[in-house]
């Protein structure tokens, strides 16, 4: 296999970095850049280094070592064929006064993440704006961005990639995500946890 020379490769590197910062690439597509730069690069080139660095400490890989334990929870709980679709519930109410402000989404069975729910207005930023509910409970969570689920603050375990690649190839979740992203960006514009520079910009359709 031909490698990138080092000067390729500190090149590409820095073109890509300088893409994420000034907006034109998501924080998503900054990693498969850096994930595609490591498997073109020799193992010892710095720019090997320092992709194979961030993509350590992201916890980011090729969909091959997107690592999950067994089966997804998720796809042991679907039931009949289902889509997407929009509810409510009584749980997250920031507003009484608002018959809007308790909007939920709920994932179709073809995402394999039917048992997840999703709270429009949550004014809880961890692990992600927005982020997942298991049937709606306070615990565990989902990050549908890395797949990771949580309980408290504990990492348990990692939804398979597919589904959270079909979770955001879904329309209806990204214009849900879109309003949670600015309903945040609005009544918490003191925030300075979001993983990208400008957060409106969401996970690329695959």
């Amino acid at each position: 296999m031909k490698y990138l020379t080092r000067n390729a490769s500190r090149v590409f590197l820095s073109t890509s970095k300088t893409a994420h910062l000034v907006g034109l690439i998501s924080w998503s597509q900054l990693m498969d850049r850096l994930v595609a730069l490591r498997d073109m690069c020799r193992p010892g080139d710095p720019s090997w280094l320092f992709a194979d660095r961030i993509l350590r400490l992201e916890e980011w890989d090729s969909e091959s070592n997107w690592s999950y334990e067994g089966d997804s929870p998720s796809n042991l709980s679907q039931g009949s064929h289902s889509a997407s679709s929009f509810g409510s519930s009584l749980d997250y109410l920031p507003d009484e006064d608002d018959e809007d402000s308790y909007l939920c989404f709920f994932p179709g069975t073809t995402t394999g993440l039917s048992a997840w729910e999703f709270h429009q207005y949550d004014d809880d930023f961890f692990p992600s704006v927005p982020h997942g509910h298991w049937n709606g409970k306070s615990q565990p969570k989902l990050d549908p961005y890395q797949g990771w689920t949580y309980h408290g603050s504990e990492q348990k375990r990692r939804e398979p990639k597919k589904n959270i690649v079909a979770l955001w190839n879904d329309r209806q979740f990204r214009e849900f995500a879109e309003i949670a992203i600015e309903y945040y960006l609005t009544h918490h514009p003191n925030y300075n946890g979001w993983r990208i520079p400008n957060p409106r910009r969401l996970p690329r359709r695959r």
